[in-house]
């Protein structure tokens, strides 16, 4: 008995002091951050990508309703 209670003291001893899953979780937190940024910037940038989308339709639909003038 006293040996299993040795035992599982060092694999929780262990436990504490192994730092494997840290770089997992650096990069998860990293990942989850470039997601929340490109998140941020796409819902920023598609107002303005919707105002010239309509700018350039209205121009293109202007001239092609403009009279032709050949000479």
């Amino acid at each position: 008995m006293k040996n299993c209670l040795r035992n599982a003291g060092a694999k929780a001893h262990a436990f504490w002091r192994e730092e494997q899953g840290q770089d997992l979780i650096e990069h998860a937190l990293l990942v989850a951050f470039v997601a929340l940024v490109s998140a941020t910037l796409y819902l920023g940038a598609s107002g303005k990508v919707n105002t010239v989308w309509n700018v350039a339709n209205h121009t293109l639909a202007n001239a092609a309703n403009a009279p032709s003038q050949a000479s």
